[in-house]
């Protein structure tokens, strides 16, 4: 064997190992190439925007229900629009409906933390009061990354993002702060109760 490749077939014996060097550098360098986008898409996903909408119990006590735009990416946010369809008024003094749709399409600007905070629902059968949104809807988000508006980017594409806002169960789950005893006169000393009470629900509320 080793009288055949050193006599007649050196050459072809080196033209195979040359191709097969070259083959396993051409291996190398595409694996380094895969890590190296690997790395650029998981930097580009670690520092872009994210858009987040939920709904939560309402900053107007039991009954109410706010929705949260946030951004909890480390980019700013650009031409945020937020399309949650139509919106019937619940009635004649519904407040809410036909405001809310045109200030979520209204397109916002939110820097890393930043956050916005609307009424979406209110419901008091007690007081025979429903506005807004009082059962659970699906919500469009599209924005823009900054950074790729600002280097003009080819493809500087909208995120867009479906939420499943509200939930079935409502009240039923959500945690909320006791309001404390009810005044049983009229003095000074019921009044300040009331003041009292509620600061607890704020304070409580502060603590969510």
């Amino acid at each position: 064997m080793w009288d055949w490749i050193n006599k007649d077939n050196a050459d072809i014996v080196v033209a195979w190992a040359t191709i097969a060097g070259v083959l396993v550098a051409l291996l190398a360098a595409m694996f380094a190439l895969s890590q190296l986008g690997m790395i650029r898409k998981d930097s580009r996903e670690r520092t872009r925007p994210y858009v987040q909408l939920d709904v939560v119990p309402g900053l107007h006590g039991a009954g109410s229900w706010d929705l949260i735009i946030e951004n909890r990416g480390a980019s700013t946010a650009l031409q945020v629009i937020i399309d949650a369809g139509e919106f019937t008024p619940q009635d004649g003094e519904d407040h809410i409906s036909p405001i809310i749709g045109d200030y979520l399409l209204t397109p916002k600007t939110l820097v890393p933390g930043a956050r916005r905070r609307v009424m979406w629902g209110l419901s008091h059968p007690e007081r025979n009061i429903k506005a807004g949104v009082l059962a659970p809807r699906e919500v469009k988000v599209s924005y823009l990354d900054e950074r790729k508006v600002r280097r003009r980017w080819p493809k500087a594409h909208p995120y867009n993002d479906t939420f499943e806002v509200g939930d079935a169960f409502g009240a039923a789950v959500f945690p909320a702060p006791t309001e404390g005893a009810l005044p049983n006169n009229k003095d000074m000393l019921a009044h300040i109760d009331r003041a009292l009470r509620a600061m607890n629900g704020h304070i409580a509320e502060l603590r969510r």
